[in-house]
């Protein structure tokens, strides 16, 4: 067992992590954070280095799989304190569900500081520079031939480091007239469109994870064709 200063004489039964912040005060909400899971551990002193590992330029989301038998209960409150968080952030909760279910099909679960990561690393703009956007940001975003990815990559960071909320449905207006030129996303594009301005799926978050599915349909189909190629070299 780690040897730290034993504050606490019991864990906390929950962390409540403060709201997502706007871009420019990312800083400080990450100092925040840092605090209130201190706060809830039984040894600050241990759990304060375990917590900084997640920061490392050289940790990836995979060494964060295992939070080590003493820091275990507090990584899965870390982990529930965290899907709370983002429950209103569709994009953010769309790329989480997504690892959470690629770990589950592996028999695995997936861990509150990888959790945790995700967040920080979707704020990693230029973000803790200093660097924030706004809607001519949003609408120099441009979607070029078919570079689906690249666009979704702009797109969200761009929506991210907003330096004001923007409202859902001009989100939804910039976004479709963006992709609806879009050869590869046109059967996408125009099953969405079809749909009535009263039906609850057709929003921004479908639209645009119907996007990121293809994104993803056309990485496996690529790596595929890389294996078949492989397999005949050899």
């Amino acid at each position: 067992m780690p040897i730290g200063n034993i504050k606490n004489s019991k864990e906390a039964e929950k962390i409540t992590l403060p709201s997502l912040p706007k871009a420019d005060m990312f800083r400080h909400w990450k100092l925040t954070v840092r605090k209130t899971i201190l706060s809830a551990s039984i040894d600050p002193d241990a759990t304060w280095t375990w917590l900084l590992q997640i920061e490392q330029p050289h940790t990836t989301f995979e060494s964060l799989y295992d939070p080590g038998d003493y820091f275990r209960t507090l990584d899965t409150k870390l982990c529930v304190a965290v899907d709370m968080l983002v429950r209103d952030n569709h994009s953010l909760k769309s790329d989480i569900d997504i690892e959470t279910e690629t770990l589950a099909k592996q028999g695995k679960r997936i861990a509150g500081r990888q959790v945790l990561q995700m967040v920080y690393k979707s704020y990693k703009t230029n973000v803790e520079n200093g660097t924030v956007y706004d809607v001519m940001d949003v609408i120099a975003v441009e979607l070029h031939g078919n570079q689906m990815e690249h666009f979704l990559h702009r797109w969200d960071k761009v929506i991210l480091g907003l330096s004001e909320p923007m409202p859902e449905n001009t989100k939804k207006a910039f976004f479709a007239s963006k992709v609806r030129n879009c050869q590869a996303f046109q059967r996408e594009y125009t099953d969405w469109k079809r749909k009535s301005d009263d039906d609850p799926t057709k929003t921004l978050e479908t639209l645009r994870q119907a996007m990121k599915d293809l994104i993803e349909d056309a990485r496996r189909e690529g790596e595929g064709r890389r294996t078949t190629r492989f397999k005949r070299l050899c």
